[in-house]
């Protein structure tokens, strides 16, 4: 049992220069002297000498309380200042490690460098100088290239870096390779396949026979493009993979040139002769809403926008009605093929109108690209004002809506803005009456002739008659 630490405190030893005020103090406490006295015999004034030995005094009454049982208090201060403490210990700490693994990384990245190191499998080993050299046309020596470095041995190099926490890109930059090609290299390592690098000049691309050639060229296509490099040269034998690469890279791009030859450019050339409508969803304060956008085909002018709580038959019969009651009926209405779209009081507000109801192919968004186009701006407005609150969305959209017609000039039109264009827009001289009754039969013969469905030889119909009205044009060649 271990004995117990005295806390015995000998008497103070008083300095000769302090014991002329240690002993006036003495005389005032025991009553031989007042305080005035002491403090002429000390040359102070009372003052002065009355407030040293009240500091006296507080400090004999502070030892003179009894301590209570337990390990002594801690100020909420000195906790504080304790914790704060060990926190920057700690970071200290972390901040040693990470500047021990930044110098453990540069003196391997120097070392790779001066090519004096090499990490093998086995460990770092001195690398062999060579002190081969090559005359230059001036007559003087120059050092030879070093060898290109093995591809094991750059995997080593960089799986050491990677140990130390650098990341995969900045590894392979040290090593001299690019990120992929390591992956391939380490990939093969684990597989036990023998990592080796393709000889041949990289500026040169490698060649392939024909047949070769028309084997990647079928597997690309019959795979649309799918297929890699690597199962490339897997699947055809005698090739490499430099060499599928750049054949397949050829033949993916005759296939886009081909899609884009194959398609058709729509372009309607009035405006107030197409108008889209679409919803888009936006996350408010108070849960989902919907805006009800209008948008001329012609034109990028938006015509009107309506926020809704549901977008169901309701909410699209009074965005419909207010759109036409404020900017006019266009001669065409096109939607997607939404249930909502179809509501008896739309068809019927429709029929009133004498505008034209146009569907496009099911699962083809392509078909209503400007409007889905415009959408992306609408979300990028949005988001730079981060959550609206629902009673305000009103106010912010109709804000979005006006600047998005107003502020910006566009290179499609001239650069000039929407409004500019809408605002100068001349009255489409087409009568509606002939214009449907033109549709209806043509579309009826349509049905008749190759059993399309009812809306497909409306659609067809449709662009038939706006075509020869010179109101759309069509080219072929796509860009989209």
């Amino acid at each position: 049992m271990s004995k117990k630490k005295s806390d015995y405190v000998p008497a103070p030893t008083v300095e000769a220069e302090m014991e002329r005020r240690y002993l006036a103090v003495l005389k005032v406490l025991s009553g031989a002297a007042t305080v005035t006295d002491a403090a002429k015999e000390l040359g102070l004034s009372r003052n002065r000498f009355q407030t040293l030995m009240h500091r006296g005094l507080t400090a004999l009454v502070n030892e003179l309380v009894p301590k209570l049982p337990g390990p002594t208090p801690v100020s909420d201060s000195e906790r504080a200042l304790r914790a704060e403490n060990e926190r920057l210990l700690r970071h200290v700490q972390k901040l040693e490690a990470r500047v021990e693994t930044v110098d453990r990384m540069l003196g391997i990245a120097s070392e790779m460098v001066r090519g004096r190191v090499k990490m093998t499998g086995r460990g770092p080993t001195k690398e062999r100088r060579t002190s081969s050299t090559r005359t230059t046309s001036t007559g003087t020596t120059k050092a030879a290239d070093p060898e290109p470095e093995r591809p094991d041995v750059a995997v080593a190099r960089v799986d050491a870096l990677r140990r130390m926490g650098m990341r995969a890109e900045c590894a392979a930059a040290l090593a001299g390779r690019s990120a992929s090609t390591l992956r391939r290299w380490t990939r093969r390592s684990k597989l036990g396949e023998v990592v080796r690098r393709v000889p041949g000049p990289s500026s040169r691309p490698a060649q392939n026979t024909i047949e070769a050639r028309t084997c990647i060229d079928e597997l690309v296509r019959a795979t649309r493009g799918l297929i890699g490099a690597d199962a490339l040269r897997h699947a055809v034998p005698g090739t490499t993979r430099r060499g599928c690469d750049l054949v397949k890279r050829q033949t993916v791009r005759a296939m886009e040139l081909e899609r884009r030859a194959e398609c058709e450019r729509v372009v309607v050339t009035k405006p107030d002769v197409v108008r889209g409508f679409d919803q888009m969803y936006v996350h408010t304060t108070d849960g989902m809403r919907f805006l009800l956008f209008s948008a001329d085909g012609a034109v990028q002018y938006r015509t009107s926008v309506m926020p809704c709580e549901r977008y169901d038959g309701t909410s699209v019969h009074a965005a419909v009605e207010r759109d036409f009651d404020a900017n006019g009926a266009p001669l065409v209405w096109r939607v997607d093929r939404a249930k909502q779209h179809e509501d008896p009081r739309v068809l019927a507000l429709l029929e009133r109108q004498k505008v034209l109801l146009l569907h496009g192919p099911p699962r083809h968004p392509q078909y209503y690209a400007q409007l889905e186009r415009q959408n992306r701006e609408h979300r990028a407005w949005l988001e730079q004002l981060g959550t609206p609150n629902p009673n305000e969305l009103a106010l912010v959209a109709e804000r979005m809506r006006t600047a998005l017609n107003e502020k910006w000039p566009r290179r499609t039109l001239d650069w000039k803005t929407a409004s500019e264009v809408w605002n100068t827009r001349q009255p489409v001289d087409v009568d509606r009456d002939v214009l449907r009754d033109e549709v209806r039969e043509r579309a009826a013969k349509l049905r008749r002739d190759s059993h399309l469905r009812v809306d497909v030889a409306q659609r067809f119909a449709i662009e038939a008659a706006l075509t020869q009205r010179r109101l759309l044009q069509r080219s072929a060649g796509g860009w989209c």
